[in-house]
């Protein structure tokens, strides 16, 4: 159950990125700095979406378990808060990838896959004896290790390694940091499970966009833009 709640975040946004980026960036693989410039907007817009969306899980999974589940799934909830932070780096992960397929690097893949098979096994040697939650805790640590290396490769290529990566990521931990305090109160005070999670929906997601626009987040303007887009696609009158 742990896998599924945070699977649906992590991978579904891996596969559409997989699928949409991919051909943009096969598009503009020989023009280097445009290429670059489209790569570094995906990476902030994908952590813009997914950080808050995992980590925001992660504070509500405890009255969310509690009135999907029923109590005696509490137990699942500290596995599924770090299993939120092991997968926030797998969108990215699979940027990285696209890029590298997408300049005629594709070999590196499986050069990366070989080096981080060995990082997965030695975490899951350690930490199998020890329990659930320290396997869990070791995925973590391997989430932040393996970004690294698939960071590392498009570094070398574009310019645009691990280091300026977290750079450009930095403003989204930013304000989900300070959405996840706005929210926390409304966990511990408010006693309705139900209560806890709509209200905590509601004041993260103003939170986060408050934060969002006075930091002049360009996001803010596109995901606008595109609901726009979209409403005038769909409920215009003809």
């Amino acid at each position: 159950k742990s896998l599924y709640f945070t699977n649906i975040i992590a991978s579904t946004a891996s596969e559409v990125l997989h699928n949409v980026t991919f051909p943009v960036m096969s598009s503009v693989q020989d023009e280097q700095e445009r290429l670059t410039n489209i790569y570094r907007k995906l990476i902030k817009f994908t952590m813009f979406i997914v950080a808050p969306a995992l980590l925001g899980f992660a504070l509500i999974s405890e009255p969310f378990i509690r009135l999907c589940l029923t109590e005696k799934w509490l137990p699942a909830v500290p596995i599924i808060r770090w299993l939120c932070l092991a997968r926030l780096f797998i969108p990215i992960n699979s940027l990285n990838i696209n890029l590298l397929n997408a300049k005629g690097y594709s070999g590196l893949t499986l050069k990366i896959e070989l080096i981080k098979a060995p990082i997965v096994i030695t975490s899951l040697i350690i930490t199998i004896p020890l329990g659930l939650k320290a396997i869990v805790i070791g995925q973590t640590i391997v989430g932040v290790i393996t970004f690294i290396i698939y960071a590392y490769f498009p570094g070398k290529i574009v310019h645009y390694g691990p280091m300026k990566q977290l750079k450009d990521m930095l403003p989204t931990f930013i304000a989900t940091f300070i959405m996840l305090l706005a929210v926390l109160p409304i966990i511990r005070l408010v006693p309705s499970d139900f209560l806890k999670i709509i209200l905590g929906i509601i004041v993260g997601f103003a939170v986060y966009t408050l934060v969002s626009i006075l930091q002049k987040r360009a996001e803010v303007k596109e995901i606008y833009t595109l609901l726009v887009n979209l409403k005038n696609k769909y409920f215009s009158k003809k």
